[in-house]
């Protein structure tokens, strides 16, 4: 890092992951891209949502040596006061590349339309984890009943694709099925730049040992004999959690549902278990700061989204963990692993199928074993954060030369 005599600090990489409501998946996955390629070598610099300053994000970049400058952006403050701050950071620091998360919030379009005004030179990367309701998934509403509406409020989301297309020199996204189509059909992005680099993981080290699976299994005061299934995201309708509290209720009395996180369904959650009879045997436990161990402690993950997803992280966390998985069979998760190989899919909406799923896993342990093993070779072939790394590396190079060149 280097410092020039107006005060500009110069990087060879500023990361952007603005636009975050909360500490989420996509938040998470930029900062382990950041620290790979801060071990690799790179000078980084993290310019960071201020919404994200009351949670551990900093301390984990901290933690790596890479700094953080806190930047007041939000898309209720207006437009003058947005594009001042913007300036004012892209003016005090400088990099040849700037990689963004691509964020569809209200006004966001404006950071990366300031820092190329700002900074002409520097070349713009942002990654897509994930978009929109599908243009053609939304109900349309129609005048006198016949005549179809506009839809004005589309136009929103698509002038700030329009933005990004115009201005990134390069959009990843993370994952092959939607997002590659979804950027040219709905916003008019250019096919040709888009590139497709799936998420990645750090790699547990040590082994989670039988005595810590107990401990957090005691920890949930779970019986002996429970069959612990787990359930690790945010407790939001998308998610899918009434659907798994239903299929949960046709199941025997020892399969038990642990919940971790929280979230704005987290009492109509609750209450619902209680009516469904489950309210012994369901075990709401709010936030975890290591959803990972409960992922290796447990007997079962399901993910029961009803929403299409970037790149599901909870999945790869769970196949990092060697951990059987029930998931739906959803964009986001069904290009991760295969049904039958590494877990089951399941349709999403469907409690009798989840049921299903779960009282096959639950009354067959070698085929959950089975299934763990698979995932865990699945793993480390495509999802260690080390091959993000070398990827994102690669195109960050390729990016680099053809401004040398003048192209």
């Amino acid at each position: 890092m280097s410092c020039h005599e107006n005060s500009v600090t110069t990087v060879d990489l500023l990361m952007l992951p603005l636009g975050a409501a909360q500490l989420g998946g996509a938040e998470r996955s930029i900062a382990e891209l950041a620290i790979q390629l801060r071990r690799s070598g790179k000078q980084i610099l993290m310019l960071v949502d201020r919404a994200l300053e009351p949670t551990p994000y900093g301390q984990m970049l901290a933690s790596e040596a890479i700094p953080v400058v806190w930047v007041d952006w939000h898309p209720d403050r207006g437009y003058l006061a947005n594009i001042r701050e913007a300036w004012r950071v892209f003016r005090k620091y400088r990099a040849p590349l700037i990689h963004f998360n691509m964020g569809w919030r209200k006004k966001l379009w404006l950071m990366p339309l300031v820092a190329k005004l700002a900074n002409p030179q520097a070349r713009l990367i942002a990654t897509a984890r994930g978009l929109p309701d599908s243009h053609h998934k939304l109900p349309r509403s129609y005048y006198f009943g016949f005549i179809p509406s506009l839809r004005l409020w589309l136009w929103r989301d698509r002038f700030n694709g329009w933005v990004w297309g115009r201005l990134l020199t390069r959009a990843v996204s993370v994952n092959r099925d939607d997002t590659p189509k979804r950027l040219p059909a709905d916003y008019y992005f250019p096919a040709q730049r888009i590139h497709v680099i799936q998420n990645g993981l750090p790699k547990r080290n040590v082994p989670f040992s039988a005595a810590e699976k107990q401990a957090l299994r005691t920890c949930a005061d779970l019986p002996d004999d429970a069959l612990f299934i787990l359930y690790a995201g945010r407790l939001t309708e998308d998610k899918g959690v009434d659907v798994l509290l239903q299929a949960l209720s046709t199941l025997p009395a020892h399969y038990h549902l642990v919940l971790i996180g929280e979230g704005d369904k987290k009492p109509l959650l609750q209450a619902l278990a209680i009516q469904l009879g489950l309210d012994v045997r369901s075990h709401f436990l709010g936030f975890q700061p290591n959803p990972r161990d409960w992922m290796a402690a447990c007997d079962i993950v399901a993910v029961p989204s009803v929403d299409d997803e970037g790149l599901a992280r909870v999945v790869l966390e769970a196949l990092g963990e060697r951990a059987c998985i029930v998931a739906t069979d959803i964009t986001g998760i069904a290009e991760i692993y295969d049904n039958n190989v590494q877990g089951l899919l399941i349709p999403p909406k469907d409690a009798s199928a989840l049921a299903a799923a779960l009282r096959r896993l639950g009354e067959d342990a070698a085929l959950r074993q089975q299934f763990a093993n698979a995932a865990g070779i699945l793993f480390d072939q495509k999802y260690v954060v080390e091959r993000v790394r070398d990827q994102y590396l690669a195109l960050y190079a390729e990016v680099l030369s053809e401004s040398k060149n003048g192209s």
